[in-house]
This record gives C-alpha cells, sequence and structure tokens, in this order.
C-alpha cells in the first residue's frame, strides 16, 4: 500500500534536500500521530468502552484529524479524498493495534506512508486513481483483520 503512490513518480523538483527533508518531516508526524491516535486515544478508549469502539473512534478522529489541511491549500475535493483514506487508513491502523498490542508496526508503515505522499508527485492525472486504490486497499485490509478473535474481544470488553 506504501508503494501505490510511487506510481506517479516523484514531485517535480523535489531534489535531494527536499527528499531529506520531507524524511525527517514525517518521521516525527509519523510518530506523533501513532502515539497520540494509537498509544494514547486507542488505549484510552478500549480500557473503558471496548476494542471495537476504540478501533471505530480512534481511526474516525485520527481521519478526520487531517481537516487541518485546509490550511496547506488543499482544495475541498482533495481533502475529502485525504480524510477518507485516513479514516480507512486510521481504522486499518487501529486494527493492527488491536491485533498486536504494539504500535511499531503502525508508526513504521505510517511513516513511510506519509513519506510516500510528501515525495510524490500529488497533481498527476493517475492522483484519483491512486487514491481509490488505496482507499480499496485499506477497506479490504480492514475487512481482513475483522477476524472472530477481535469481534470476541468487543463483546467481552
Amino acid at each position: 500500500m506504501v508503494l501505490v503512490q510511487w506510481v506517479a513518480g516523484l514531485e517535480p523538483g523535489i531534489g535531494a534536500a527536499g527528499v531529506g527533508e520531507a524524511a525527517l518531516l514525517m518521521l516525527g508526524v509519523g510518530f506523533v500521530e501513532e502515539v497520540v491516535f494509537r498509544g494514547l486515544l486507542f488505549q484510552a478508549i478500549e480500557r473503558t468502552g471496548g476494542t471495537r469502539r476504540a478501533v471505530i473512534i480512534s481511526g474516525v478522529t485520527f481521519g478526520l484529524g487531517h481537516i487541518v489541511n485546509l490550511l496547506r491549500g488543499y482544495s475541498a475535493s482533495q481533502l475529502a479524498g485525504q480524510i477518507a483514506v485516513a479514516i480507512a487508513v486510521g481504522i486499518l491502523l487501529s486494527l493492527i493495534m488491536a491485533q498486536t498490542r504494539s504500535s511499531i508496526a503502525g508508526a513504521v508503515f505510517h511513516i513511510l506512508f506519509n513519506f510516500s505522499g510528501t515525495v510524490t508527485n500529488q497533481e498527476s492525472e493517475v492522483q484519483g486513481i491512486l487514491l481509490a486504490s488505496l482507499l480499496v486497499i485499506s477497506l479490504v485490509s480492514v475487512v481482513l483483520l475483522l477476524r472472530p478473535s477481535l469481534q470476541k474481544k468487543a463483546a467481552v470488553s
């Protein structure tokens, strides 16, 4: 899923310094977002409301949090697409947290996903297809991770 964005190629004119800056920035952003959404929010909700509620609330909250990208000049359609993918990815990362009880895999995925989205060409003609592909891949992954073990855990919680 991280590699899908590379189909559009690198952002024109990004250069080595831009790639390095993006790597450092996305390392920080991915780590902090995982600590906040899966480390703190997910675990707090899970303790009081169960695993299923924690997965949904932390995933949706993560996605809706991307509304701040309005400040970066995103159009309404770009932002809507990003929020939809972020909700699906947020739920996927929450399910990974619920299954593994660790935020490491989610943090690595998140950092690589953000880095790919930052250094690849977001103005490409294939962007709509890529967005739809990411959404489908995320949703299929969510369905595959929704195993009876999580459903039993939610019933017990």
